[in-house]
């Protein structure tokens, strides 16, 4: 639907999504990552993230350098905050975030 494709700033994830909280002394995975902090916008596309499996809506963002991508997420952009709502994960942790996501293309 035109909704999933919706790259308008009035939409901003932040408000739909909760800060996810954790030891820090355990590395999570990237899905426990996608679950609890990027799931509620890529599930639906709000703000226009792009929806988690969908290879088309993923287009050529798919084909970036993991680093960049991972440099998006921990900057924001758009509709998506700064670190992707997860202000407790590592970097390693949000490289596993987005890791999975791309998996999840193939």
């Amino acid at each position: 639907s035109a909704f999933l494709l919706n790259r308008s700033s009035d939409l901003d994830c932040a408000q739909e999504v909760s800060l996810v909280s954790s030891n820090p002394d355990v590395m999570r995975s990237g899905e426990e990552i996608y679950d609890a902090a990027c799931t509620t916008c890529h599930a639906i596309g709000l703000a226009g993230a792009p929806l988690f499996g969908n290879k088309v809506i993923w287009g050529e963002r798919a084909n970036k350098d993991l680093a960049i991508l991972v440099e998006t997420v921990t900057n924001g952009l758009g509709g998506m905050p700064p670190m992707g709502m997860c202000m407790d994960c590592s970097q390693e942790e949000l490289t596993n975030s987005v890791q999975y996501m791309l998996d999840a293309l193939n």
